[in-house]
Parts: C-alpha cells; sequence; structure tokens
C-alpha cells in the first residue's frame, strides 16, 4: 500500500438542535415504528425534548416489553446512526430524514441495534 492510499479516520463535532432530533423522533412516532412500537410520555408532548425531565416510554408490541428513552439515550442513537448508518444521518443532517429514518434512530435508542425491519 502506497502513502496515497492510506486511509485515515477523522472525527467530527456536529451540532444538532434538540428540535431537530424532535423532527426524527416524530417520522418514527407517526408512522416509522408504529408497525412495531406504541407510544406514551408522562409530560403529554412527546416531541418536549428540552423538559429535564422529558421521557419517551416504548412498548414493544412484539414482546410486550417496555423501554424508556431519554436524550441521551437519543444521542447515543445518532452516534450509533452515525457509525453504523451513514446514509440515513446523512439524510437527517441534509434535512432530507423519513420514517425509515425515524425508525432506525428509535430501534437504535431503545434496543442499541436494529431488530426489526
Amino acid at each position: 500500500m502506497t502513502q496515497s492510499q492510506k486511509i485515515t479516520t477523522i472525527n467530527l463535532s456536529i451540532p444538532i438542535t434538540v428540535n431537530r432530533i424532535a423532527d426524527l423522533l416524530a417520522c418514527a412516532i407517526e408512522g416509522g415504528s408504529n408497525y412495531w412500537a406504541a407510544f406514551s410520555t408522562p409530560h403529554n408532548d412527546f416531541y418536549d425534548l428540552a423538559h429535564t425531565q422529558w421521557e419517551l416510554i416504548v412498548h414493544d408490541k412484539f414482546t410486550n416489553k417496555l423501554y424508556i428513552l431519554t436524550l441521551q439515550r437519543l444521542h447515543k442513537a445518532l452516534h450509533i446512526m452515525a457509525l453504523s448508518y451513514p446514509t440515513h444521518i446523512k439524510e437527517f443532517l441534509n434535512q432530507n430524514e423519513d420514517a425509515q429514518t425515524g425508525d432506525i434512530l428509535l430501534q437504535l435508542a431503545t434496543f442499541n441495534s436494529l431488530l426489526y425491519n
């Protein structure tokens, strides 16, 4: 391998507002994840991620298990998406997200991987 063919890795820090994360979450809640999940929140607003006690309760319809998502879990899911699903993170960053991208975020936040297609 020549010097010009060596591969390097760079880490980037990209600011993302909670409003943009809420937009992507809406893609999941309003269509992308309805085939496997039902949702509730103790704060009556699914998308108020700026609320200090924000939580989303995810009910897995297939296993009947409940999961509690926090903003920290969504942040972690975005990191996983950036590393493992670059096409979808690119669509999100370009403000071209859809139900599938929202579903990927929600599954990564819930399970740390994709379980359902």
